[in-house]
């Protein structure tokens, strides 16, 4: 210490204070410069990397008191999907979804698929060990689907029904087969489903097995454990998950996982600060979270929508008129609406998720819509057509007429047609009288035209024609209305009559002369018809809108059933309920709790039913749409044979460009007989605290497929040097500053 202070006396020896601090702050602020270098070279130099440790908690709204974390239980059951968040994490299946390529990879396991595409091998890899330590085995995988799923006491039936014909065998303690009756496109996404470990339930009867004891502490073979479930405060619980670090299979950098279970929005919304994450819900709640500023965002959809599904059993919507009617409402739902205003969401035309629906042709349309109600025999009351009563008549060559509207249908193509150029002619007749008229007379022009501009009317005449026919003509009580050329090679005739000027209401004779080719009168013919007026029925004064009836006087109203949850589907049906009524259609709307909307379901009560569906990882609508599946989820019962054909055709095959044909087929069939409008897939919001990288979600099947690639998330980082140490530091220094500083000067 001595010898150190000598040095400092004669190192100091002579220099004033002023000096002294000089010295040190030039001393100071050269080694922050250094420093400052030290650093710039570091960070350029290096690498950001993962480190384990670090726990994400995450905030869900949910209730503990009926909690199943049995991967079995849970699967496919929206009312479960926060336990099958859970289930994910601490269960593994033999295969697992991947959220970068959107498809099924080996998990637990690795496959193979037999040549004629119907017997799965899976090879059981090395490592996989339960969290209680004990190895994972063939027998674990025969008991989880051979045993439990295919049991009777078994109460899940979209895995009963995934494996219920499924030829399972033991090849060996590391290869299991699974041979199914007709190739399936889609059989390995069942295989995501967690197994679970037969040395702890083989004595548990099937029965008693989801409410056992196992299912509130399960032991699973997933890349987390479960720990514990406490409440940590009054109505919120924490369900923490701990890394099992004790498997050569898994190697995650998140310490552990934290659920914080809410069973108010807004005791979720004051935690939100001290959180890392919140549950995705959908972007129309978003109003009701306050986010902290420190979350990022992600929006994705599901493979899931929500429709209208008509009751096709109901004779209201049976045959051709009934078929109108499905069409009208297709036309009348603007769909672009309801997800702008109320639900915030993806336009959804057919059930075809994977097939390209640019080219949909129905478009929201009320005219439209209209026409066809008109064309199914719905008229409202202040538009009725008149009804008539064909007198008694020996007549050859014409039939039985029809009084109908005929606008905006197909039927209506030869009309409309015919009035756009009659009505092109008679514009340009009339401009050329404009010319010559003055600025009043046209005023008062326009205005007569706007009055006469009304929806036609018009009385429907069919009939035969006689051999070697050139032109018809039509006469109405003796007084010539017009000329009809035959078309070459026709039999039949369809003229349309507008019901207005000589053709009013009381008895009428209807002629036709038909000319031959020499210009002589060949054959006539005449029926005598009486038209009677329908008096115009006063609109009630409860109801905002005319409501339509058929000849009948049956009125045209419709019950729609939907459920209680999602909140938003009441919105949905009262919008609903709005636009059709434009249109003559009364909606009875009956917003139910899930148990009675279960059971309307079950019993088929209702016309249309206001509900969603998801078809989860493989996109298959076999069980929505297949006429096998009338009666149970194929809510409209929908029983076309050749869509069932192309139905099976498509989950049957492995090629993707006879999978792309059959598809568009099948599209034409839906567009064809409109079994249900879809409407919409509902977008969703995962915010997450920024720390948390390594988690990707850009294609997912379910909210749970966030968790997916978990062992890559982490929360923790360290800095490393790439391809540089600390001896390249002199040398970067001279190449980029000292040369700058030279330059300079």
């Amino acid at each position: 210490m001595r010898g150190i202070k000598s040095i400092k006396k004669k190192l100091f020896a002579g220099v004033s204070t002023i000096e002294k601090l000089l010295l040190m702050f030039l001393g100071g602020l050269f080694f922050w410069g250094l420093f400052g270098l030290l650093s710039v070279f570091f960070v350029t130099h290096s690498v950001s990397l993962p480190e384990k440790g670090g726990v994400y908690k995450e905030g869900v709204l949910g209730d503990v008191s009926n909690l199943v974390l049995n991967p079995l239980y849970v699967y496919g059951k929206r009312d479960k999907s926060f336990e099958s968040d859970v289930t994910s994490l601490v269960f593994s299946g033999l295969m697992s979804y991947d959220t970068n390529s959107g498809k099924t990879i080996d998990n637990i396991a690795t496959h193979t698929l037999s040549a004629d595409k119907k017997t799965y091998t899976f090879y059981l890899k090395d490592g996989v060990r339960w969290h209680d330590g004990a190895d994972v085995t063939i027998d674990d995988i025969y008991y989880t689907f051979e045993t439990v799923i295919k049991s009777e006491d078994f109460q899940n039936i979209f895995l009963q029904e995934a494996f219920k014909n499924v030829e399972i065998k033991k090849i060996s303690d590391s290869a299991i087969s699974f041979t199914i009756q007709y190739p399936y496109k889609y059989f390995l996404t069942n295989f995501t489903v967690g197994i679970l470990p037969y040395h702890i339930l083989k004595d548990v009867p099937i029965a008693d097995l989801e409410y056992d004891e196992f299912s509130q502490n399960p032991i699973g073979c997933g890349p987390y454990k479960f720990s514990s479930l406490e409440e940590v405060k009054k109505g919120i619980f924490k369900l923490k998950l701990e890394v099992f670090e004790n498997s050569e299979l898994f190697n995650s950098y998140l310490s552990g996982i934290e659920f914080y279970i809410y069973s108010r929005k807004s005791s979720l919304s004051l935690d939100a600060s001290t959180l890392h994450g919140i549950r995705p819900f959908p972007k129309v709640m978003k109003d009701e979270f306050e986010i902290p500023e420190k979350f990022s965002l992600k929006e994705y959809n599901l493979p899931q929508y929500s429709a209208l599904f008509f009751n096709m059993k109901k004779p209201v919507f049976d045959g051709r008129n009934g078929r109108q009617i499905r069409l009208a409402m297709q036309l009348a739902t603007n769909k672009n609406a309801i997800i702008e205003n109320i639900v915030s969401g993806s336009r959804i035309d057919t059930p075809l998720l994977e097939s390209d629906n640019s080219d949909w042709e129905y478009e929201f349309d009320t005219v439209k819509a209209q026409g066809a109600l008109k064309d199914s025999g719905y008229f409202l009351p202040s538009s009725k057509p008149k009804t008539f009563v064909p007198k008694k008549s020996d007549t050859q060559y014409i039939t039985f007429p029809t009084l109908e509207n005929v606008f905006e249908t197909k039927r209506s193509n030869y009309v409309l047609e015919e009035n756009k150029q009659n009505k092109q002619t008679e514009e340009n007749d009339k401009e050329n009288k404009e010319n010559k008229e003055n600025k009043e007379n046209k005023e008062n022009k326009e205005n007569k035209e706007d009055k006469e501009n009304k929806e036609p009317e018009y009385f429907i005449l069919k009939g035969k024609y006689p051999v070697k026919i050139e032109k018809t003509k039509i006469f109405i009580d003796d007084e010539f209305l017009r000329e009809e050329k035959k078309p070459e090679m026709a039999r039949n005739w369809t003229f349309p009559l507008e019901l207005k000027d000589k053709f009013n209401d009381g008895t009428h004779e209807i002629r036709l002369e038909f000319w031959n080719f020499d210009g002589e009168l060949e054959k006539e013919d005449a029926i005598s018809v009486y038209l009677e007026p329908i008096a115009k029925e006063k609109t009630d004064a409860e109801q905002k809108y005319e409501i339509r009836e058929n000849k009948k006087g049956e009125k045209l109203k419709l019950t729609l059933v939907t459920s209680d949850k999602p909140y938003y589907y009441k919105e949905v049906a009262e919008y609903l309920k709005e636009d059709y009524g434009k249109i003559g259609i009364d909606l009875d709307i009956k917003v139910l709790n899930m148990n009675s909307f279960l059971d309307r379901v079950k019993h088929r009560e209702y016309d249309i039913l206001l509900y969603g569906q998801s078809l989860g990882y493989n996109l298959d609508i076999y069980e929505f749409f297949h006429e096998s599946q009338a009666g149970k989820d194929n809510l409209s019962d929908y029983q076309n044979p050749t869509a069932s054909v192309l139905i099976e055709e498509i989950r049957r095959s492995h090629m993707t460009d006879v999978r792309t044909a059959k598809m568009q087929k099948l599209r034409e069939s839906f567009k064809r007989d409109i079994p249900a409008v879809f409407l919409f897939s509902p977008t969703y919001q995962y915010y997450f605290d920024s720390k948390l990288k390594g988690l990707d979600i850009s294609s997912i099947g379910s909210h749970k497929d966030r968790f997916s690639n978990i062992e890559h998330a982490y929360m923790v980082e360290k800095r490393l040097l790439e391809d540089s140490t600390w001896v390249d530091f002199p040398q970067w220094f001279l190449n980029n500053y000292i040369s700058f500083i030279t330059f300079s000067l």
